[in-house]
């Protein structure tokens, strides 16, 4: 004979199936969102129904008694949530992990709150129904792409904070770009194949460049770098020949990375770059500091910046 299910037993059952431990972290279902919890914090790592249309994210939620403030969305949050047409993010985060809105095809509004850290590669890939304004995507202070790549000229938007990875790449007619100094990330392969590229100047904001941001950038003669990027890929300039004149302001050579993004003081050079026929102008008194550090002491000519 068959007993009723137990409406306690029903209960705690369903508890249980919306609560459990990811690699140590607690996973809940709350609302319609599932979040990760870790001491007082939560990320957003999906939703329980992927048919919504509209996305709110709570800056705090409160399970079992306990506050936990949002301050990410993890990698693949919501990734192919071809319904999602508009996105608000609260105050409190600071990170979107990769691919967190990729293929999102829909999406047509997100608010990205100004005290956002970290764009991760590709959250926002293939997201084509971005908001476009002067030939490109955002994503609030995220530039995502460009939205025509027959473009000659373009210019960044004040306020954006961060281009994306592949962002202008295969851009074969950009002439030109003007960057905004808000901006402090270009990532990877930001500029990769923009070979109609002649002169590029990153303005001083910006903090951190990406693996092969100007790789094959065949026609680039002039580049300007700022100084607050502690860091370079050995492969920044891959096949970037035409190189004439590099222009950094950083005092202190930037190290060299390698593939696995570690220092190597063994790099003598940038990958597939000559730098005999590229004049290097550096800070008044870094000239003896680049002709000794690896990666730079490959310049055969270097001078004074004026």
């Amino acid at each position: 004979m068959r007993h009723p299910c137990n409406n306690s037993l029903l209960v705690a059952l369903l508890a249980l199936l919306s609560l459990t431990e990811v690699h140590g972290k607690e996973q809940i279902h709350y609302e319609k969102l599932i979040y990760e919890l870790s001491g007082d914090r939560a990320s957003v790592v999906g939703w329980a129904d992927s048919t919504y249309s509209q996305l709110i994210i709570p800056q705090t939620i409160v399970w079992d008694g306990k506050p936990y403030i949002t301050t990410s969305i993890a990698d693949n949050a919501f990734i192919r949530c071809r319904n999602l047409n508009s996105v608000v993010l609260p105050e409190s985060i600071r990170r979107i992990g990769s691919l967190a809105f990729a293929f999102c095809t829909d999406l047509h509004e997100i608010i990205i709150p100004s005290t956002i850290d970290t764009i991760c590669t590709d959250a926002f890939y293939r997201c084509d129904g971005l908001p476009i304004e002067g030939g490109i995507h955002y994503a609030g202070c995220f530039l995502a792409n460009v939205s025509d790549c027959d473009a000659q000229h373009l210019v960044i938007r004040e306020g954006c904070r961060f281009i994306g990875d592949n962002a202008f790449s295969e851009c074969h007619k950009l002439i030109s770009v003007k960057i905004p100094e808000s901006v402090k990330v270009i990532g990877n392969f930001a500029f990769a194949g923009c070979n109609s590229l002649k002169q590029l100047y990153i303005p001083e904001s910006v903090e951190t460049i990406g693996s092969s941001a100007f790789a094959m950038c065949s026609v680039l003669e002039i580049i300007h770098l700022p100084a607050n990027v502690q860091s370079y890929s050995f492969d920044l300039l891959i096949d970037c020949n035409s190189l004439k004149e590099l222009y950094i302001t950083s005092e202190y050579p930037p190290s060299i990375m390698d593939f696995v993004g570690t220092h190597n003081p063994a790099i003598d050079n940038f990958h597939r770059f000559n730098p005999e026929r590229c004049v290097l102008y550096v800070p008044r008194d870094s000239r003896k500091l680049y002709r000794d550090s690896s990666g730079w002491r490959s310049f055969k000519k270097i001078k004074v910046l004026k």
